[in-house]
């Protein structure tokens, strides 16, 4: 077990200290400032610690991670009273407004509208009632059922502090902590039924089964009886001298079957009392003040404003966590045991064998496709002659889209070079036009093979007249006129001169002019 103090002081800093379920020793757990101006109240509902103050802002901190979790801004005014039930949260502020939050979201579901600047705020056991005071003087009651107001209550003094005194779940009656009374009122005829006076000004009070415990302004601490049979009795059972200045705040908490009280004071100092064990008993104010002392006193040097207790058994949790921790062994998947050993055995080759595939991946991407078509048998022939596969590179996609043989492949530059440029041909080639030359054939075979397409005779007549005019038609125009009415045998040779290697004879020869002729 262990309990946990969160202390809010007037420059705004957040103090929090642990102490051991003996009372042993203390330990601080931190001391930083939160707020830029004092920290008015503070609130933890497990985990979270809430913290408000003139800043405005409802700080929300996560005491386990020790990490600040959120900010609500949804008033403008100081934050006066934060309160709770389970899983939800209300905040009270001067701007007249109290809302109602959810934890863990930070939603608000409502907000009830008073008019005035609340000054404290209260909730029943049963978490359906809710009690706002404002600084006008008046007490608004509202259902949480429906969240609809139900009472509406103006008194002749200020109300610092509410409480329900319930019996079988039923509210009987309201007390009302004023500057230096407490006033019982009657829920049925709303009217006061008792009154406690004091000397002093009343700083803080709770309320605990029958008995109530109050603080003043002197540093004394009050525990009185109060009795609700038949007629209303207070009687006061101890009384003790607490703090040498003012008492700010009580709280109440358990710890191993029993109640302790603590109390802070602007002196600085944080003081935890067992004196609930002698609220069963009667003693004189000298005898209390020899026998009634602090059981651990936290002296801070710091003005206190606000404080909050809690216990927690964090420590023992901590522990078996940390043995479970210790038995477990820490187990790697296999995967990444797999992958440690290749990159920690060669990791420069890992790299590069990535990198190579991502290159291939690349040039994959960029390389054509270039489409494969079966070529006429005659240009087969022609292309896989040995003398023409001296200078042209054997591949497909040159004359894969078109079946014309290059200009510069003729048949007058399959002679040797000294030949050649000493020849008549040479220099007939040089003056003449160039003519593109298509070699289709006139037994053409399908694509399986399985047999052949023949031209009458008479058709390869008349296509052998047609390809003599035209030759007549080009050698006229590349020679000159003069020598388009010389002998056969001159046109023949001209000719021949035309044809590809390996072709004996022009049957099946046409010429196409260039672009640039009409015909």
């Amino acid at each position: 077990m262990e309990i946990n103090i969160n202390v809010g002081t007037y420059d705004g800093k957040l103090l929090g200290f642990s102490l051991d379920d003996q009372f042993s020793s203390n330990n601080t757990l931190y001391s930083f400032p939160a707020s830029t101006s004092l920290i008015k109240t503070t609130y933890q509902n497990g985990r979270y610690l809430f913290i408000g103050g003139s800043e405005e802002l409802i700080k929300v901190y996560d005491v386990r991670r020790r990490v600040e979790v959120t900010l609500l801004e949804q008033h403008n005014g100081t934050i006066t009273q934060i309160a709770g039930h389970t899983n939800f949260l209300f905040t009270a502020a001067e701007d007249g407004k109290v809302n109602l939050w959810r934890n863990k979201q930070w939603a608000i579901l409502n907000t009830f509208q008073c008019g005035s600047p609340v000054i404290c705020i209260a909730i029943h056991e049963s978490g359906k009632i809710l009690a706002c005071a404002t600084k006008d003087q008046k007490l608004h009651l509202y259902n949480l059922m429906n969240l609809k107001r139900i009472a509406l209550k103006k008194f002749h003094f200020n109300i610092d502090k509410i409480h329900f005194i319930s019996k079988e779940e039923e509210i009987q009656y309201l007390l009302f902590q004023s500057d230096r009374k407490c006033y019982i009122v009657d829920c049925e005829t709303n009217k006061v039924a008792h009154t406690i006076d004091f000397t002093a000004q009343i700083t803080d009070s709770i309320l605990n089964q029958d008995s109530l415990i109050l603080s003043d302004a002197n540093g004394m601490v009050y525990m009185i009886k109060l009795t609700v049979d038949t007629q209303l009795q207070s009687k006061i059972i101890v009384k003790f001298m607490a703090h040498q200045k003012r008492i700010k705040q009580l709280q109440l908490f358990d710890l191993n079957d029993q109640t302790y009280l603590a109390s802070i004071s602007s002196d600085g100092d944080i003081k935890i009392w067992d004196c609930l064990l002698y609220a069963n008993e009667q003693f004189d104010d000298i005898d209390l003040k020899n026998k009634l002392k602090p059981i651990y006193v936290i002296r801070t040097n710091q003005r206190l404003t606000c404080f909050c207790v809690s216990v927690v058994q964090r420590r023992q949790a901590d522990q078996e966590q940390e043995q479970t921790q210790v038995e477990k062994p820490n187990r790697v998947p296999i995967a990444k045991q797999i992958k440690k050993q290749l990159v920690n055995r060669k990791p420069k080759q890992f790299n590069q064998n990535a990198r190579v595939q991502n290159v291939q991946k690349k040039i994959q991407k960029k390389k054509p496709q270039y489409q494969v078509i079966k070529m006429n048998p005659i240009l087969q022939s022609v292309l896989n002659s040995p003398q023409y596969s001296r200078t042209i590179p054997k591949k497909e996609y040159q004359f894969a889209n078109i079946y014309r043989v290059p200009t510069k492949y003729k048949a007058t530059s399959w002679k040797p070079y000294s030949a050649r440029d000493k020849s008549e041909d040479n220099l007939i080639e040089q003056l003449r036009p160039k003519i593109r030359i298509r070699l289709p054939s006139l037994q053409h075979q399908d694509s399986s093979g399985s047999h052949q397409q023949t031209f009458s005779k008479e058709s390869e007549k008349e296509k052998k007249i047609e390809i003599t005019t035209k030759v007549m038609y080009y050698l006229s125009r590349m020679t000159g006129p003069e020598n388009a009415s010389k002998s056969k045998k001159y046109r023949e040779k001209e000719i021949q001169s035309r044809l590809m290697p390996g072709v004996n004879s022009y049957d099946g020869l046409y010429d196409e002019m260039y672009e640039d002729d009409d015909i």
